[in-house]
């Protein structure tokens, strides 16, 4: 028992210097004399922690291998192959976390991602206070939202939706009208400094129909299977072969524009099996170097262009597992909560993304090759 405690503690603390690494190092907007510095620090970080989740993966798959560790070994491939291809660790990083996770108590995984997600929030403003940080502001037909230190003001709320919803998963148990509450106040909160609307609407919706979430309902949960089907095939299609002119007649511009953005890059770079090198381009950047605009906000897309077909695939075998353990332990919440950041995905990068996304962290239910509950016993 003490070995395994031994080698859990690895895994925690590679979890803790990367969520610190990921967020607060080397996404926050410094100061330009300080903005070098900490980014060295940061990728250093995230290069410690991979240091010692390797040591831990041979140490732990040394002493027995099954096949859902043959399955991940080949996903952390493809991931690390992308990653070399297109020079973005993001999904590679997120990869080696979740196959690591396999035999790491859930529960205890997310206490630890979600006190580290907290401190972060607190270190944000913190930092924000001290002036070492620049809050960006943005101003949109709809409102004006601050960054209060974060690259933008949607990331900043992409970081409260997670930290939230994350804090309703662990509290589960408590008085529903107290969670729909926070909820619902959050949001209002969420928009008052963002004004981010996605974030802000599917906060609010779920704080609505939690009531919904607390009932064995099975057509709830076939809704839902069909609900993540038909997000990932109809982002596909709208990027493929839809009506871009019938896209922009759905009322909404901001959301049409996501898949003109991906039609466009998928036009001009095609499918990749290990993705394709494209060259992000921002407006702000465009300004400066009269560069052609190339954005991608699409999560689900820019996973499929970008990191390419294979760590699509990935992802896709990692949502399915997610959502099978879930179903056999009828937890709905987790579901909803799952289909909520898959919408977000179609409107933001943070689909794919760790310290954005803490279900990616659940992916592994079919790896261990037993129940979570049981997982969790195994390690209390």
């Amino acid at each position: 028992m003490i070995t395994k405690i031994r080698k859990e503690s690895l895994y925690y603390i590679a979890l803790t210097i990367y969520m610190w690494s990921a967020t607060i190092f080397t996404t926050l907007n410094w100061k330009p004399s300080l903005q070098r510095a900490f980014i060295i620090f940061g990728q250093y970080g995230k290069r410690v922690s991979i240091t010692i989740l390797l040591i831990y993966l041979v140490w732990e798959f040394s002493r027995k291998f099954v096949l859902w560790d043959v399955v991940g070994l080949f996903a952390m491939i493809a991931a690390f192959i992308s990653y070399r291809t297109v020079y973005d660790d993001t999904f590679f990083m997120a990869t080696v976390f979740v196959v690591c996770g396999m035999r790491i108590s859930k529960r205890k995984a997310l206490k630890c991602y979600y006190k580290n997600l907290f401190f972060c929030m607190i270190a944000i403003l913190i930092l924000l206070f001290l002036g070492l940080t620049q809050n960006k502001i943005y101003n949109f037909s709809y409102g004006t939202g601050y960054s209060l230190g974060t690259g933008h003001s949607n990331n900043l709320a992409l970081l409260i939706l997670n930290l939230t919803l994350l804090w309703v998963y662990l509290n589960s148990e408590k008085n529903k009208y107290t969670i729909a509450a926070i909820c619902i106040v959050v949001s209002a909160l969420m928009w008052k400094i963002t004004v981010s609307r996605t974030s802000t609407i599917l906060l609010a919706t779920f704080g609505i129909v939690y009531f919904m979430l607390k009932t064995n309902n099975k057509f709830l949960l076939h809704l839902l299977r069909v609900l993540i089907l038909g997000i990932i095939c109809g982002a596909i299609y709208f990027m493929i072969g839809g009506n871009t002119e019938s896209i922009l007649n759905i009322g909404d511009h901001n959301f049409a524009v996501r898949f003109l953005q991906a039609k466009n890059i998928y036009d001009r770079y095609g499918l990749s099996l290990w993705g394709n090198n494209i060259k992000f381009v921002s407006m702000a950047e465009a300004a400066i170097t009269k560069e052609a605009v190339v954005i991608l906000d699409n999560g689900l897309l820019r996973l499929l262009l970008f990191h390419g077909c294979a760590c699509f695939g990935v992802f896709i075998l990692g949502l399915v597992s997610l959502e099978a353990s879930a179903s056999r332990r009828k937890d709905y919440l987790l579901i909803v909560i799952s289909v909520i950041f898959l919408i977000t995905g179609l409107m933001e990068k943070s689909v794919y993304t760790l310290q954005m996304n803490f279900t990616l962290l659940l992916m592994t239910g079919l790896g261990t090759g037993i129940s979570q509950d049981e997982t969790d016993k195994l390690y209390d």
